[in-house]
């Protein structure tokens, strides 16, 4: 019963370690073989009673009834004894099996632990490896955005190098802009100062015309001489020109000698006869239209309004009907010369 107790005590505090439990258990076995043995001594005689007189008595002579009781006594104690130690060795070894089969228990739960262990371990390599690689990964990811920063760094470098060259040429186009713009504010008020002068641009011009008249009277320069008071049909005074035939697309034109702004056109007509000839005539500013002829007449104006700015080299006069082109005088007003790029509305 103490070793039960003993060994449950031990189980139930689950010591740590095979080699106590086996200690324990030899220690409880030598015990139990050592009650055993000193219970199996045999039992000496007592000692004679000593004789009167301080002499010992000889020994008496053995009763045989007495001796065969005595070993009777003694058989029976030891087979009760043997009994008993048969009854210890039974229950020990009912304890040794007990034990083995905890003892292999508990062997099975340590290998089961040593496995888990085991797998404990495997995982614990396959985390660390994981570790690792995310470690490297980790790091090649630094590498990469260190790279990146620094490509970041290199094309911010340039973009503001850039942005300060971007900036100087905003400021360089800002600056011809304004000198520009302020140009042509003072070709503007340049221009509306001349407008403000519209003068004949069209005496003494160089003309020509395509359909002369024979032995070089009538030309064309008789057209731009200031003469339209005169119109007297004579050899000796013909202020007027005349084409040598009445064939289809008789033309007349004056060359400005510049780029001039067009204010108006007026055309001198003959007076003595004749006048329906010039009816259909066209007048042109370069190849823009000015007006037409619908009508016999002395005088024509054919004028442009202020806001309808007409820019032209050269003035031309076209019959497209089958008549003669005679003018007295063709006499074109207006303002300038200017440049290409000084044109303004």
């Amino acid at each position: 019963q103490w070793y039960q107790r003993r060994v449950r005590g031990i189980h139930h505090f689950a010591l740590p370690g095979r080699s106590l439990n086996l200690a324990l258990l030899m220690f409880t076995v030598f015990m139990l073989l050592l009650v055993v043995v000193l219970s199996t001594q045999p039992v000496e005689p007592a000692a004679a009673a000593a004789a009167p007189g301080g002499v010992p008595a000889p020994p008496a002579p053995p009763d045989e009834s007495n001796t065969c009781q005595s070993l009777k006594r003694e058989v029976k104690q030891i087979k009760s004894q043997s009994t008993v130690t048969n009854m210890l060795l039974l229950e020990i070894r009912d304890t040794l099996s007990d034990m083995k089969e905890r003892m292999d228990k508990f062997e099975e739960r340590i290998e089961g632990i040593e496995d888990r262990l085991d797998g404990l371990n495997e995982s614990m390599e396959g985390i660390e490896d994981k570790m690792e690689g995310m470690g490297n990964t980790l790091e090649e990811l630094g590498r990469k955005e260190e790279e990146r920063f620094s490509t970041l760094s290199d094309h911010s470098k340039t973009l503001e190098e850039k942005m300060v060259e971007q900036a100087a040429v905003s400021s360089s186009v800002s600056q011809r802009m304004t000198e520009t713009m302020f140009a042509a504010f003072t070709v503007k008020m340049r221009q509306e100062a001349q407008i403000s002068e519209i003068r004949l641009i069209s005496l003494y011009k160089v003309t020509g015309q395509n359909n002369p008249y024979a032995r070089g009277i009538y030309p064309s320069d008789l057209a731009v001489d200031g003469m339209m008071t005169f119109a007297k049909h004579s050899d000796l005074m013909r202020p007027f020109t005349h084409s040598s035939g009445n064939a289809a697309g008789n033309k007349l034109w004056v060359e400005l000698g510049g780029l001039f702004r067009i204010n108006k056109i007026k055309i001198w007509n003959l007076r003595h006869c004749c006048q329906e000839r010039l009816i259909g005539a066209h007048a042109y500013a370069d190849s823009r239209l000015i007006g037409t002829v619908i009508r016999a007449q002395g005088v024509y104006d054919f004028a442009l309004a202020d806001e309808d700015a007409v820019y032209a080299r050269e003035v031309t006069l076209l019959q497209p009907l089958g008549q003669y082109l005679h003018i007295i005088e063709l006499q074109v007003w207006g303002t300038g010369p200017y440049l290409e790029e000084d044109k303004f509305s």
